[in-house]
């Protein structure tokens, strides 16, 4: 498939995958927060940006080394896991790294590694609030 040659048509592709997607208007900010520097619009965005934002809600390897998940709050676990490690600010940015760290929050003990794709909903909220906080904590820096 060719990309959208026009900043609108690209827009009309990205609405047409987050639908798809089953995203709710809130998870579809947050991804697009997430792969578009902190932009919450797909208005202020770049059109560098709405092709990689394209790109992640069509499942395209974006280097992040995941495959796409069916679970919109697993994408959005993914995609802000990739912030923090294009922020290199992680201590071990691997798969690996990401399953220990979703353990931890979900109370689930230090020593399990559990890949998001098996967390409950419950549990991958507290994730992505705790991956929320340490965003925001790296952008007050």
């Amino acid at each position: 498939m060719t990309a959208p040659a026009s900043r609108a048509a690209l827009i009309k592709a990205i609405h047409a995958a987050k639908t798809h997607a089953g995203m709710d208007d809130d998870t579809y900010r947050d991804v697009l927060a997430a792969q578009a520097g902190g932009k919450r619009s797909s208005k202020d965005c770049t059109d560098a940006q709405l092709r990689q934002v394209l790109a992640h809600l069509n499942g395209a390897n974006t280097g992040s080394g995941f495959r796409p998940s069916s679970r919109p709050e697993v994408r959005l676990i993914y995609a802000l896991w990739g912030d923090l490690k294009q922020r290199e600010v992680l201590d071990n940015p691997s798969k690996a790294g990401l399953r220990a760290f979703c353990a931890r929050m979900a109370n689930l003990g230090a020593d399990a590694a559990t890949d998001p794709e098996f967390l409950k909903p419950n549990q991958c909220r507290v994730v992505i609030e705790g991956l929320k906080a340490w965003i925001a904590r790296e952008q007050s820096k």
